[in-house]
């Protein structure tokens, strides 16, 4: 049996919950043994779980809506279920008290531990507590737990550089890279293009530009919006889809910059059909975020035929290549963006180079994706086993 652990979940929507689940699905489908192990969430999942999932007590972040901290080793029936739960390897996607408490079992029964890194925490407490020496000790505490894994794995090469900053120094073989997928949809994208540029009343002469993702300060949507209102009375509607606790800010920011017709925050879109209709009628994707390791929503827009609009030097940009694969803004500064934006839009033509080659280059499907990690488990499975005890 497999063991996904995990901090977030549905109902609690999120993309590493969005990445356990589309693994979850896939195993089951597969004809594979899966369990999944995350912190109880208020509310009814949208999504079908015919896999088995336990949620265990949780408390909830009061900063973060909507995420929960799981209280693993406090006595319940739900721990003591995942206690005794028959698994051959486990596989935490996220370092905090679920996560350690899949370390603590996969310890005890000397099986397999995997830790997926996914996020600049170090912001993630600087951003909660303003606190440079508490953020400093936590990022200790979630480094220890990576050292003490199998394997870790992270979707990028790119990433290895922010765990070097973070004092990390892996093992020989300790480190494996390992993408997420790409959802897919039945409709093809250019009929959903075209169905909802006519719903939101787009011309041809006016582009749409698109963000997705949390609604939160290190995402970097303030200097979006000051990128547009440099666009002055160019034609032109922006669309910020998601959730989070300056979702308010942004919007009273919006119209202070006088875009309150222009820059519009629907909340945050469940339904994945509907979603991937935004991608498909987006012209360009912006994303300039400071935070994000991997960016998985680069790969759904690119899915779409929509290609993204990146800073230099992040750790999401890393991969790409500027008028190839994405392209991507010299300075984090709004007029350096803005400009970036405007050049991008005139070059029709090479935006539409772009725009058909990334989706065969740079998006992978869920199903190809967890063939991989699959295969690795069972690898990794089968070595322990040989040797008695897994040890890297």
């Amino acid at each position: 049996m497999y063991g996904l652990f995990n901090d977030s979940f549905q109902p609690a929507v999120d993309g590493v919950g969005t990445v356990v689940y589309n693994n979850a699905i896939q195993m089951y489908r597969m004809g594979r043994d899966v369990h999944v192990v995350v912190p109880y969430s208020k509310g009814e999942p949208e999504l079908p779980e015919p896999f088995p999932v336990t949620r265990i007590p949780s408390v909830p972040v009061p900063p973060r809506p909507p995420y929960s901290v799981g209280l693993p080793f406090i006595p319940t029936s739900a721990s003591r279920e995942v206690y005794h739960l028959p698994f051959d390897l486990i596989h935490c996607h996220a370092p905090f008290t679920t996560g350690r408490m899949g370390r603590v079992i996969a310890r005890r029964r000397g099986i397999p531990f995997i830790a997926s890194f996914r996020s600049k925490y170090w912001d993630d407490f600087y951003g909660a507590t303003k606190s440079r020496f508490l953020s400093h000790l936590a990022k200790d505490w979630i480094m220890e737990f990576y050292r003490h894994a199998d394997q870790v794995w992270i979707t990028d090469e790119s990433i290895l550089e922010t765990m070097h900053e973070y004092g990390f120094r892996e093992k020989r073989g300790q480190i494996a890279v390992v993408p997420n997928g790409v959802e897919t949809v039945s409709e093809d994208w250019s009929v959903l293009r075209e169905r909802k540029r006519r719903e939101l009343g787009l011309d041809d002469a006016t582009p749409l530009f698109l963000f997705v993702g949390q609604q939160i300060r290190i995402k970097n949507i303030g200097m979006i919006l000051d990128s547009l209102a440099l666009l002055g009375d160019r034609k032109f509607l922006f669309y910020s889809l998601g959730s989070g606790v300056a979702r308010g800010k942004f919007i009273e920011k919006a119209k202070s910059l006088g875009l309150q017709d222009r820059a519009i925050f629907p909340g945050a879109i469940n339904d994945r059909t509907e979603l991937f209709s935004y991608y498909a009628a987006a012209d360009l994707f912006l994303f300039p975020s400071l935070y994000d390791t991997y960016g998985n929503v680069i790969r759904e827009a690119a899915l779409m035929h929509t290609p993204s609009l990146l800073l230099e030097g992040t750790t999401c940009a890393a991969p790409f290549q500027d008028g190839v694969n994405a392209f991507i803004a010299r300075q984090n500064d709004p007029h350096v963006y803005a400009e970036k934006i405007i050049e991008t839009i005139r070059d029709v033509e090479g935006r539409q180079r772009v725009a058909d080659r990334i989706p065969h280059t740079i998006s992978r499907t869920w199903e190809d994706v967890v063939g991989e990690v699959v295969d690795r488990y069972d690898k990794l499975i089968a070595h322990h086993e040989s040797r008695g005890r897994f040890r890297l």
